[in-house]
């Protein structure tokens, strides 16, 4: 097991027990709310599924709707247990780590029964979440390991035993579920829903905002690159360690054995040619170019090799150039290395090349201080891209860290030593600063997907009631201004299945039908409900800030309107029709006589502004994070950039690889005028799909759909990025052309 001592990357080395207690408190509290809201969302669509199966299947319609019936009576219970059970499975997991909560509120203990048939198929499917979970979770399910593990003070925290992980979740609703006295063909309907809008949809965002949370406590705010390794020993089963075995058969190729006086003169001529100056070849005069070393594009290793000084080395030596020059040959041809600093990086040959020869361990140990720091000089190149240019601070720093090395460097392999320290510093710091811009950019790209899935729900909800006619000017402008205002706070706070959405739908409805033209007996029942209604209108009114002299007027004239529909009879429905007419005519303005421009613009105008003050208040109080909304949003250039996609050319394997993808990732992306970004995945929507890279500096890249992301890769104008430890991947390389080879 390749084990990550992380007290080398945490930013507090010691966190008291009231912060720890109140850290976990917290995550416990934030993933508890979240996964009620997804849960709530997700058992509101569970009737739905049940009446569709019920029409496909005639002899087990009695048995869903049964289970409809009892779902309904029994919905709360289960949201309810849900909760208690995902909070009870943190609470037993925290105490396997020595640590105990004060118990939440509802929070019961674990009552296990023997296991029959049905949970045998039970568990089966919760398994096969939980495998799915993990494999979704990928990096942020690591990330929040590694920092539990940190916070806990656990040498390591597992999937299995986080108490966040993903089996605390699905067995805290297959325990929920048990109190439903419903069939298994049932309950495993319900665990594909929960599958598919809970566990696919909604947990790995979950684990995203979990970590943002951790990592604003300053627990581990930047992760170990585990490619680095931490064995002090060489590692058996590196891939250097097989290059040995495969070139120098039965001679090892370890610690160098005392120098010979043939050695010495390479050595000494090799000290020369990096300490000389540009154009400038020392003793291998004639025999290499200058210029070419100078570049660092060109491996200038294997002329070293054929010189005279070369060949008169022996044999463990000669075979040490050997892997060092195929080393480079496979650096300087890696794609995911942008050539500036790849030609950094190629300046080294000569100072790693006499390293090697120093001390043969180089080859083999992941922890040799050489090693590490190539391997750090090559992640720092991976996200940098030719636009930043060269005064950025990463090729600032790479640059600086070549030259001392080639300024310093002898023989003492102690001087990398304090590179490798430095530069990881520096990488922390530069990680921990991306990092926070890139959980930035993802929030507000979440928060602007909801607000543009809230306004078009709430422009579909008002446009279905004032289709019908009849409707007074002075309710439309209402509705389409303030009551849009009061919709809006309503769905992105607590979404469609709340009580308070359904609440302000009805009142809505109930507002219309106020103000239409009346039978005798429906002017009785108004009579009766307007107390009601004016209340309700009242708090939604308060609750969106409207202003008071707004709030007088309205209920002034929404007064004399409805004394005029309780008063009079049908003639007043000719007075009500023609006050629409302006909203009629945005409605549909073909139809009907024409509206003045500036009526229309007028009405307009303030839609706008009492919206964008909605997004305002909203921002405001916490509930979206955005530094600017745009009523108009990304997302209809994105669904544009769709259209223009032939989905039957469009090849499943692309789709697939798109959709395999995890946070994280690095890829290089070009236009159509060829220019090229690296970006990384940092967010992929729960809702919509949408994915969301970041640059270096964690600032916004590119947004693309699985669509438009896939017809990239399959046109070559997308690419995958390898983000491995560059030593690993040039000696996987070469192994395999070695084996290959014979």
């Amino acid at each position: 097991m390749n084990i990550i001592h992380i007290d080398q990357f945490k930013a507090r080395t010691e966190l008291d027990r009231d912060t720890t207690l109140g850290l976990l408190d917290r995550c416990r509290s934030l993933a508890a709310d979240r996964l009620k809201r997804a849960l709530t969302a997700m058992m509101a669509k569970v009737d739905d599924r049940l009446y569709e199966l019920s029409e496909k299947d005639e002899q087990a319609q009695s048995a869903y709707f049964q289970a409809m019936r009892d779902l309904r009576l029994k919905r709360s219970d289960v949201e309810i247990g849900f909760q208690r059970e995902f909070i009870s499975g943190f609470d037993r997991a925290l105490k396997e780590c020595g640590i105990e909560l004060a118990q939440a509120e509802g929070e019961t203990r674990l009552e296990l029964s023997l296991m029959d048939e049905q949970d045998l198929e039970e568990d089966i499917a919760i398994q096969d979440m939980i495998s799915k979970l993990e494999m979704i979770g990928g990096v942020e399910l690591d990330g929040l390991n590694q920092r539990l593990a940190v916070l806990t003070g656990q040498d390591e925290i597992t999937n299995e035993s986080n108490p966040l992980g993903p089996a605390v979740v699905c067995h805290a609703f297959q325990q929920a579920c048990k109190q439903l006295d419903v069939g298994l063909s049932v309950k495993l309907v319900m665990f594909k829903l929960f599958d598919r809008y809970v566990v696919s949809a909604t947990v790995n965002a979950i684990y995203a905002e979990l970590n943002a949370l951790l990592v604003d406590n300053q627990i581990l705010p930047v992760l170990p690159t585990r490619g680095r390794g931490d064995s002090d020993a060489s590692d058996k089963d590196d891939v250097f360690a097989q290059l040995e075995r495969l070139i120098a058969g039965d001679q090892a190729l370890g610690q160098s054995q005392a120098s010979t006086p043939a050695q010495q003169h390479f050595m000494s001529a090799l000290q020369e040619l990096q300490q000389a100056g540009p154009g400038m070849a020392g003793r291998f005069e004639g025999m290499l170019d200058p210029q070419a070393l100078a570049s660092g594009l060109v491996n200038v290793l294997h002329q070293l090799r054929e010189s005279e000084a070369g060949r008169g080395l022996s044999q463990p030596d000669g075979m040490t150039i050997d892997v060092i020059a195929m080393l480079f040959d496979y650096i300087l041809e890696d794609k995911s290395i942008p050539d500036p600093m790849k030609a950094l990086i190629g300046r080294l040959q000569i100072p790693l090349l006499k390293v090697a020869l120093h001390d043969r361990r180089f080859i083999s140990r992941r922890k040799h201080p050489a090693r590490r720091l190539l391997n750090l000089l090559a992640e720092a190149a991976i996200g940098w891209d030719e636009t930043l240019g060269k005064e950025d601070a990463v090729y600032r720093k790479v640059d600086g860290v070549v030259q001392h090395i080639l300024d310093e460097y002898e023989d003492d392999a102690a001087l990398f030593e304090p590179l490798v320290e430095d530069f990881e510093q520096f990488l922390r710091e530069e990680q921990a600063a991306a990092q926070q811009r890139a959980t930035t950019a993802a929030r507000m790209a979440e928060s602007r997907e909801r607000l543009q899935g809230a306004k078009g729900r709430v422009e579909a909800e008002i446009n279905q009631r004032l289709e019908q006619s009849g409707v007074p000017e002075l309710v439309q402008r209402f509705i389409s201004t303030h009551w849009r205002s009061m919709l809006l706070v309503t769905y992105v706070k607590e979404g469609e299945g709340s009580y308070g959405w359904k609440r302000a739908l009805v009142t809505m409805d109930n507002l219309v039908w106020s103000v239409t033209p009346k039978t005798t007996e429906e002017r009785a029942r108004l009579v009766k409900v307007l107390p009601s209604l004016l209340q309700v209108l009242r708090e939604g009114m308060q609750l969106i800030a409207m202003r008071q002299e707004e709030r007088d007027h309205f209920l002034a004239q929404l007064a004399g309107c409805h004394a005029r529909v309780v008063n009079a009879g049908s003639s007043t429905a000719s007075s009500l029709q023609e006050q629409g007419a302006v909203y009629d005519y945005l409605r549909n303005p073909g139809a009907g006589a024409p509206v003045p421009p500036q009526a229309v613009a007028e009405l307009e105008a303030e839609a706008l502004e009492v919206t964008s003050a909605t997004f305002r208040q909203l921002v405001e109080e916490g509930v979206i994070e955005a530094e600017e909304v745009e009523l108009a949003g990304d997302s209809e250039s994105l669904e544009a950039a769709d259209d223009g996609i032939d989905m039957v050319d469009l090849k499943p394997e692309y789709l697939d690889l798109v959709s395999r993808l995890r946070q994280g990732t690095w890829l290089e992306l070009r236009d159509e005028q060829g220019q090229t970004i690296r970006a990384k995945l940092t967010w992929v929507s729960p809702v919509t799909g949408k994915y969301l890279f970041t640059d270096r500096k964690g600032m916004k890249a590119a947004e693309r759909t699985q669509h438009s992301l896939a017809a990239e890769f399959q046109c070559g104008n997308a690419s995958v990025i390898e983000d491995g430890a560059l030593m690993d991947r040039a000696a996987g390389r070469m192994l395999d052309g070695l084996q290959q080879a014979g």
